[in-house]
């Protein structure tokens, strides 16, 4: 989705990451999960590096437990 709205991977994730307090379908609110931070020092990582091939595959794998730890779907 991301790529087809020309946006950045992370940057899309940090647009629609649940926060803390960030009310649920269901009506309850998020506790702190530390998922935005954790986008945000993957972001900070991969400016670090953005030719190295092996910095962008570990964020890759980053993004992905972070967006199944932050989907809410626990």
């Amino acid at each position: 989705v991301a790529e087809n709205l020309g946006l950045d991977p992370t940057e899309f994730r940090l647009r629609n990451a649940a926060r803390e307090r960030t009310r649920r379908a269901d009506g309850a609110k998020y506790p702190r999960a530390g998922g935005v931070e954790a986008l945000e020092a993957m972001k900070r990582y991969a400016a670090l590096s953005p030719e190295d091939a092996e910095a962008r595959e570990l964020v890759r794998k980053l993004e992905i437990a972070v967006r199944a730890d932050t989907s809410g779907a626990n």
